[in-house]
C-alpha cells in the first residue's frame, strides 16, 4: 500500500514538473521556490528598461516636432520687436514685409509761413481727395509756369511744335515755343481718362528768352495797376482789351522792339502771352480773400459760434463801419465812420504796399498824382476800397455758411458786393467831396 502511494505520488509530482515546464519560459524571471529576481533577470530587466526609456525619449521628440509643424504659435502671442533698416542690414537679418498694420502717422505737409502779412485763410487739411486733387491741378495749369520749374508732361500730350507763324522772331532773338491748343484736366482723377482739349493757345518759356519773361512780369504789375486804379473786376471783354494794353505797355517799357512788334501783328501770340498774365487775376482775388478769412475773426471778435454775429454785420453793409464792442465783445456799428473798420487798411497794406512787386513800390507815381489837390494829402483809390471791403464781405459770408472747407471767391457771387461799393463811394464822392476826399486820406495815412 505504501509502495502504491509513493508511485502515485511521483506520477503526480512529475506531470506537475511537466506542466511547468511546457507553460513557463525556461529562464523565468522569478525563481518560484526563492520568490526573487535571479540576477541575469534583473541585468535583462535593465537593458529592456533602457530600451524603452531610449524609444519613449525619441518618440516625445518626434511628437514634439510634429506638434509644432502643425500648430504654429500665433503672431499675437509676441509682441514684435521693430529695428531701424540700417541695424537690420548691419545684423544680417532678412527684411521682409510686415504683417502687421502699419502705426506710424503718415507725415503732413507742411508749409512755411511769410513773415508778413497774413497766415493762410482757410483751414485746409491734408486729407486728398479727388476733388481736391481735379482743384489743386487746375489751379496750378492756371498760374504760370516757366520752364525752369520742373514740368512732368504725360505720354499723350503732343510735343510742342515751334513754326514760323506763331513765332515770328528772328533767330537771333530769344526764342519761345508756342503750343497750338491747351489740354484741360478731365473732371475725374482718372490717368486712362480723356483729355479734353479746349483750343486755347499756351505759351511755354525757356530760360534763354529772358525778354519774353521780362516782358510777362511787367504786364503782371500793369494788370495790378487796373485792378488798383480802375477796376478790381473787370469782364470779360474789358479783360482782353485791357490784357493786350498791359503787354504792349510792358513791351514799350522793357524796351523789346521785337516782342512789341509780334503783338500788334500776331494775334494768336498775344492770345498766348495774356493768358499766362491774365492767370494773375483771380490769384490776386483769392490772396486778398484768404487773408481777409484769416483775420476777420480777430477784428470782429468773433467766436467758434458765430453765425448770428457775422450775420449781423452783413445786413446792410455794416462791416465796413468802424465798430465798437460791448461788454459781451458784440460789435456795434458806428454809422458816422464809413470804411474805418480796422480791418480795411491792414488789408490794403499787406496787397498793395508789401514787397518789391508791390503796386506802391513800382508806381508810387500814380498816388501822387492823386495827391495833386487841395489838401496836398495822397489817398487810397475807390477800386482798392470796393475790392478790400468786399473780401471783407466774402469773409463774414463764409463764417455766416458755417466756414466751409470749399469757398471760392469767384466774380459771379460778390461782384453785386463790389458794384455795391464803387457806387456808394462815387456818389458820396459827387454828393460830399470834401468828406470823401478826407476819408481816403486818412485810410492812406492809417495804412
Amino acid at each position: 500500500m505504501k509502495l502504491y502511494r509513493y508511485i502515485v505520488a511521483s506520477e503526480v509530482s512529475c506531470n506537475t514538473k511537466k506542466r511547468r515546464t511546457f507553460t513557463e519560459p525556461q529562464d523565468s524571471d522569478v525563481d518560484v521556490d526563492e520568490g526573487r529576481m535571479s540576477p541575469v533577470a534583473q541585468m535583462k530587466g535593465v537593458a529592456v528598461k533602457e530600451k524603452e526609456q531610449q524609444s519613449g525619449t525619441s518618440q516625445q521628440a518626434i511628437d514634439d516636432e510634429f506638434l509644432v509643424d502643425e500648430e504654429p504659435q500665433s503672431l499675437s502671442a509676441e509682441t514684435p520687436v521693430f529695428v531701424s533698416r540700417s541695424k537690420a542690414e548691419h545684423a544680417d537679418f532678412i527684411l521682409t514685409q510686415p504683417t502687421w498694420p502699419s502705426t506710424a502717422a503718415p507725415k503732413k505737409l507742411t508749409r512755411t509761413a511769410e513773415p508778413f502779412p497774413f497766415p493762410s485763410s482757410q483751414p485746409r487739411t491734408t486729407k486728398i481727395t479727388k476733388t481736391q486733387s481735379a482743384h489743386d491741378q487746375k489751379r496750378a495749369n492756371e498760374t504760370p509756369v516757366w520752364a525752369d520749374t520742373q514740368v512732368v508732361a504725360s505720354d499723350e500730350e503732343p510735343e510742342p511744335m515751334q513754326t514760323a507763324e506763331s513765332f515770328p522772331f528772328p533767330s537771333s532773338e530769344p526764342e519761345a515755343v508756342m503750343v497750338s491748343y491747351d489740354c484741360s484736366d478731365s473732371e475725374e482723377d482718372d490717368p486712362d481718362a480723356p483729355v479734353e482739349c479746349s483750343g486755347r493757345p499756351k505759351l511755354v518759356q525757356t530760360d534763354t528768352d529772358i525778354d519774353t519773361r521780362r516782358v510777362v512780369q511787367r504786364a503782371i504789375l500793369e494788370a495790378k495797376v487796373h485792378m488798383t486804379f480802375v477796376n478790381s473786376y473787370p469782364e470779360l471783354t474789358e479783360k482782353s482789351l485791357f490784357m493786350q494794353d498791359a503787354l504792349l505797355t510792358a513791351a514799350r517799357a522793357c524796351g523789346v522792339s521785337p516782342i512789341q512788334d509780334c503783338l500788334k501783328s500776331d494775334d494768336l501770340y498775344v492770345t498766348a502771352l495774356a493768358t499766362l498774365v491774365e492767370a494773375r487775376v483771380p490769384l490776386f482775388h483769392t490772396e486778398l480773400k484768404d487773408d481777409a478769412c484769416a483775420q476777420v475773426s480777430a477784428y470782429y471778435r468773433l467766436g467758434p459760434d458765430c453765425v448770428n454775429a457775422a450775420k449781423a454785420l452783413l445786413v446792410n453793409h455794416v462791416y465796413h463801419y468802424e465798430q465798437h464792442f460791448n461788454e459781451k465783445n458784440d460789435p456795434i456799428p458806428q454809422s458816422n465812420r464809413l470804411y474805418f473798420a480796422d480791418i480795411l487798411p491792414y488789408l490794403m497794406k499787406g496787397r498793395y504796399f508789401n514787397g518789391l512787386k508791390s503796386v506802391e513800390v513800382n508806381f508810387s507815381d500814380h498816388f501822387k498824382k492823386i495827391a495833386n489837390n487841395k489838401a496836398q494829402r495822397p489817398e487810397v483809390t475807390i477800386p482798392m476800397v470796393a475790392l478790400t471791403s468786399t473780401s471783407v464781405y466774402a469773409a463774414l459770408f463764409w463764417k455766416d455758411n458755417g466756414s466751409p472747407t470749399k469757398f471760392n471767391f469767384t466774380g459771379n457771387l460778390f461782384s453785386e458786393v463790389y458794384f455795391f461799393h464803387i457806387k456808394f463811394l462815387e456818389d458820396m464822392k459827387v454828393t460830399a467831396p470834401r468828406k470823401f476826399h478826407k476819408m481816403m486820406a486818412d485810410i492812406f495815412e492809417a495804412i
